[in-house]
């Protein structure tokens, strides 16, 4: 009884999370009877009204949710301190969903962006969640962010999205936003992004780390995602420097870096799975670069078309170990020398990979096998369970008949292919797998 009762009392006693709609179009903080996301972000850090006149925001209580109504254009920062720099709106220290409906949060697109080291009125990031904050991202665009700054250890990081808190991205597009370092996220050392699913990131530029990603905390899972377009010195879609959990049934193509087109890893990632590495380029490591502790397990995933201007097409691999890189496969790669991968230093442990061409210095890892080029096709949308916002699927490139690489794998490949397709017999080698017929089917539309 005595349990029943503290059951009951907890339950009562829990805050219950606010619906707090936005009606305002901007980040204007007045008590004008419209609730801006400013004012909701406060409302829903303090657990107060944004204002005593009708339409205001209502008081946030517990976990709260803030959802948009229309487009949001923020005209000037909200936020502005000497540790953080300019933000367009509060800095959020308690627990905010935003629920987007497909609306997005930009900063407005007259103000300029001069990525000249000083941060001029009008640059600013969209978001910043600091200790004990934590924000889900959910169904939203965010775009035309912009930080730049040298003047501030932390100031120039996070063109859209700065995190010292806690951060979740599900639904949601990243696009066309600017910073020194984090050109669309940047993830502190002490934050946590715990997932990371059907969304993209497009667009996104910095000088230094991380076109896209930029992380130097802690990300457990990056899911069904799109990386494209984005460029950096290091890592155009994503770079690393602490440890990221999982990559899976996720797509890094046309990116651009010096080092580590796609992904450039300073530290620890421990797997990645059924994604693919498209189109990348950079000086070195067009699909990928290898600096840090380790890469655990990279497992049927699609090497094709990057491009380095030195060594390293697909991979490059110095001073570190990436220890089981199995059932992969790597096509038409290019570089100056060692097209597929680059074994500069470090450990390169592979199992059953193959190739179209012998071109590397990991060919203990990848067998150079005559593999037919003409039997892969373009990236392209090849139909999916899980969509990204707008209704697409993240795109890869299909084996055609005849392929050496279908039923190619064994045992210890995956289940599932990069679109979570079951394994049709034996799974095939790469990111995806054949279907016959079917793949027509799903390609154009039907199921």
């Amino acid at each position: 009884m005595k349990k029943l009762l503290i059951v009951l009392i907890l339950f009562v006693s829990a805050p219950q999370a606010t619906m707090i709609t936005v009606t305002g179009a901007d980040g204007t903080i007045a008590d004008d009877g419209f609730c801006s996301i400013s004012e909701a972000i406060n409302s829903a850090n303090n657990d107060t009204s944004s204002g005593s006149t009708p339409g205001e925001c209502p008081a946030g209580s517990g976990a709260d949710i803030i959802e948009l109504t229309s487009n949001i254009s923020l005209t000037f920062e909200n936020h502005n301190d000497a540790t953080f720099g300019r933000t367009g709106t509060p800095a959020i220290n308690s627990e905010i969903e935003i629920k987007g409906m497909s609306h997005e949060i930009a900063r407005q697109s007259g103000l300029t962006c001069n990525n000249d080291n000083v941060s001029d009125v009008g640059e600013f990031r969209l978001f910043l969640i600091i200790a004990n904050g934590f924000l889900k991202l959910n169904n939203v665009t965010l775009t035309n962010g912009c930080v730049d700054n040298t003047d501030f250890s932390n100031s120039y990081y996070g063109g859209a999205v700065y995190n010292k808190g806690s951060l979740s991205i599900t639904n949601s597009i990243i696009i066309s936003n600017k910073a020194n370092s984090g050109g669309g996220v940047y993830n502190a050392n002490q934050g946590v992004i715990s997932l990371v699913i059907n969304s993209s990131f497009e667009s996104n530029s910095t000088v230094d780390s991380g076109g896209g990603i930029f992380n130097e905390g802690n990300i457990y899972s990056i899911s069904n995602c799109n990386f494209s377009e984005n460029s950096s010195y290091y890592g155009g879609g994503l770079e690393n420097f602490q440890n990221i959990g999982s990559i899976k049934n996720s797509t890094f193509t046309e990116n651009s870096a010096v080092y580590g087109g796609g992904i450039d890893n300073a530290d620890s990632i421990n797997e990645i799975i059924n994604s693919t590495f498209s189109a990348n380029l950079a000086n070195t490591g067009g699909g990928l670069s290898n600096t840090g502790t380790n890469i655990n397990f990279i497992i049927n995933s699609t090497f094709y078309g990057n491009e380095a201007t030195t060594n390293g097409g697909g991979i490059h691999n110095q001073s570190s170990n990436l220890n089981n890189l199995n059932h992969s496969l790597f096509a038409n790669n290019l570089a100056t020398a060692n097209a597929d991968c680059y074994l500069q230093s470090g450990i390169v442990i592979g199992n059953n990979n193959i190739s179209n061409q012998d071109n590397g210095t990991c060919s203990s890892a990848i067998d150079q096998t005559d593999m037919t080029l003409s039997t892969i096709d373009i990236l392209s949308d090849n139909g999916c369970f899980e969509t990204l916002p707008g209704g697409s699927c993240v795109q890869t490139h299909a084996l055609l008949t005849g392929s050496e690489a279908i039923d190619a794998g064994n045992s210890t490949s995956t289940n599932h292919d990069q679109r979570n397709f079951s394994a049709n017999g034996v799974r095939d080698i790469g990111a995806y797998e054949y279907q016959g017929i079917n793949d027509l089917i799903y390609k154009n539309g039907f199921n």
